[in-house]
């Protein structure tokens, strides 16, 4: 169950990762979003070349010790990735301090909640660079063979007469 469950994760980040990571418009998939990791800053949470999905949530809902998502200046399409370390409160504001794991520092601008896209609730190490590398030509080539390969044998090992002789050899090595 667990396996599967894991299987069920992996085939949706990687519909996320394959399905478009535009920084400029990241794909929104029932609220998620997926990202790949460019910098080592998470580290050793997560490294560079992971694969992260963020789900979105409302300003009020991040607290210290989430890894919170965010553009560090408006207007601009770099995005930090970096975790919560203190929440600043005033009576018309709140702000966030982040950090990035490997970092010795605080960033240096307080986050302003609005431009939070979101908190990470998955990541897995190397996936990134799994999709970027899928989406190359050579990349589709190599998916295209694998998948017309499998369109091959599977029917030939799943066919009935292929079943039975496969249940005779496993009933021979046990009596045998």
């Amino acid at each position: 169950m667990f396996t599967a469950a894991i299987i069920l994760l992996t085939m949706f980040a990687l519909l996320l990762g394959i399905s478009g990571m535009d920084r400029q418009n990241p794909k929104n998939v029932f609220g998620y979003r997926a990202f790949i990791v460019l910098t080592p800053s998470m580290a050793p949470t997560f490294d560079a070349g992971s694969l992260i999905i963020i789900k979105e949530a409302g300003a009020e809902e991040f607290q210290n010790g989430d890894i919170i998502t965010y553009t560090p200046k408006r207007g601009d399409d770099v995005l930090l990735t970096h975790r919560i370390v203190k929440t600043n409160v005033n009576e018309n504001s709140r702000t966030f301090i982040t950090r990035g794991d490997a970092n010795n520092t605080d960033d240096p601008n307080p986050v302003d909640p609005n431009s939070v896209l979101g908190r990470t609730v998955f990541h897995m190490d190397g996936l990134g660079t799994f999709i970027v590398n899928l989406r190359t030509p050579l990349g589709i080539s190599v998916m295209f063979g694998i998948i017309t390969v499998g369109l091959f044998i599977i029917p030939y090992l799943l066919s009935p007469w292929e079943v039975q002789k496969n249940k005779k050899k496993i009933a021979g090595i046990i009596e045998g």
